[in-house]
């Protein structure tokens, strides 16, 4: 569906162009490290599933801040990113809410930070914990939403949101308007072709 956006230089959101940032991405070599650090946390988060035992949430948290550049430890000292782990596990009914689809569980580990919110972290890491349930919150990809914006559809989005439960409508949004439904691009997939495209859209703003 190339259907045009709220600005006329913008190029059309297609499934080809989609399919050929997540093809480019699978087999780039200057995203290696990028799909290897995928690998490592899918074995970790395999290793270490649950989330009410302060160690295993610390090893998780200091990782996914490590390799996926959530910039957590530029906001937090290692000592308050240790109290920011043992707040996550005391969070009511976490793993329940992992493997269902409160997206309001976002909201609850970001403020486990207490003076900062790190919605992006937060997201990453419910993310990580169920794939089909919890978008990632980030920089590229909401460049993309705020690219193309569509009011004519309903579909109005502003980079500077810092709502999550915002961001996932924009997203749903998104799908709707440009026609890619969750059962060809799921949240992966859709998230893979938002970052590669926000990232090159970034760059040729600047």
């Amino acid at each position: 569906m190339g259907k045009s956006s709220n600005s006329k230089e913008m190029p059309p959101i297609t499934k080809k162009l989609v399919d050929n940032y997540i093809k480019s991405y699978e087999k780039n070599s200057e995203f290696e490290r990028n799909r290897k650090a995928n690998e490592c946390m899918n074995k970790l988060l395999k290793d270490y599933p649950m989330n009410t035992d302060v160690n295993e949430v610390m090893i998780k948290v200091v990782t996914l801040d490590s390799f996926l550049s959530t910039h957590l430890s530029s906001n937090l000292s290692d000592d308050k990113i240790y109290g920011f782990a043992e707040r996550i596990t005391k969070i009511e009914n976490i793993d329940q809410r992992l493997k269902g689809d409160d997206i309001s569980l976002v909201d609850a580990i970001s403020k486990c930070s207490n003076k900062n919110k790190v919605i992006s972290f937060a997201s990453k890491y419910c993310f990580r914990h169920n794939k089909n349930a919890f978008p990632i919150y980030d920089t590229n990809v909401k460049y993309v939403l705020s690219k193309y914006q569509d009011k004519e559809n309903d579909f109005i989005y502003s980079k500077s949101n810092k709502s999550y439960e915002k961001f996932v409508k924009a997203l749903d949004d998104f799908r709707r308007v440009y026609g890619l439904s969750k059962e060809e691009y799921d949240i992966s997939r859709l998230d893979l072709f938002m970052w590669c495209y926000g990232r090159d859209l970034r760059k040729k703003d600047k």
